[in-house]
């Protein structure tokens, strides 16, 4: 049995652990809240709404555009900003030096924040906040996800807590905050709901020459948006098979 007395914060992407902002220094640990007991034994909870930024947010903005409602805003009215992908320009294919997420154009990929909702709801596609964001989020790559806030919170033996995987704008990331001790005696994770695979993109007529784009099978997702196809790697993204129909 583990007690903690911490802000709990887990990624589905451990690479995505950026610079957070003087917003999550405000809430703390969450100010707050009842207590929750993850039960009964053998289950599975998913505690965040989550939903693909639809328009940009620029740093000193105070609304947010959604492409969907956060159902969960129902119980909190607290949410994370997140700049999970858009690294642009792409660095090239096959690079194998550190990857420098600040070093592209505004905004930076893992820079995150906590923001606290003043209107919209569980129904809402625009929320408006209680203060200005402190970093700029572009829409192509950014999302936005509930953050219950609980007192104590316990999870019962054979429990698992968990979050919705990656699906290409949304998701991958389990957040909460709590103010009180934290006792874990099942499983809090997001193991392998952070970027995907490739997809299968079989061609028998595809050639073998050269590495890139429509010779070679898919490259795994990464913070470039849209990798396309290669053998070599983008950022980190694994390359796919020698030519097409060779594998993902």
């Amino acid at each position: 049995m583990r007690t903690l007395l911490m802000r709990a914060l887990l990624w589905g992407v451990l690479l995505l652990c950026g610079t957070a902002s003087a917003e999550r220094d405000r809430f703390g640990l969450g100010g707050g809240g009842t207590a929750r007991v993850f039960s009964p034994a053998g289950s599975s909870h998913k505690i965040n709404s989550h939903t693909k930024l639809n328009a940009n947010a620029n740093a000193g903005t105070d609304t947010l555009v959604l492409l969907g409602a956060l159902p969960e805003l129902a119980t909190t009215n607290l949410v994370m900003v997140i700049q999970t992908t858009g690294l642009s320009p792409a660095p090239a294919p096959g690079t194998s030096t550190p990857v420098d997420l600040s070093a592209g154009a505004t905004p930076t990929v893992g820079h995150w924040e906590f923001a606290q909702i003043k209107t919209g709801g569980p129904t809402s596609t625009s929320l408006t906040l209680t203060a200005p964001l402190v970093h700029s989020y572009k829409s192509a790559g950014a999302q936005v996800v509930t953050v219950p806030r609980y007192g104590a919170v316990t999870v019962n033996s054979t429990v698992t807590v968990t979050a919705d995987k990656w699906n290409g704008s949304s998701g991958g990331v389990l957040a909460f905050l709590a103010n009180g001790p934290l006792i874990n005696n099942g499983t809090i994770q997001a193991t392998g709901l952070g970027l995907q695979g490739a997809t299968f993109a079989g061609d028998a007529n595809g050639g073998c020459a050269g590495s890139d784009l429509g010779n070679t099978g898919r490259r795994g997702e990464d913070v470039v948006p849209a990798p396309g196809d290669s053998r070599d790697n983008s950022t980190n993204g694994g390359g796919g098979g020698s030519c097409r129909g060779g594998g993902g």
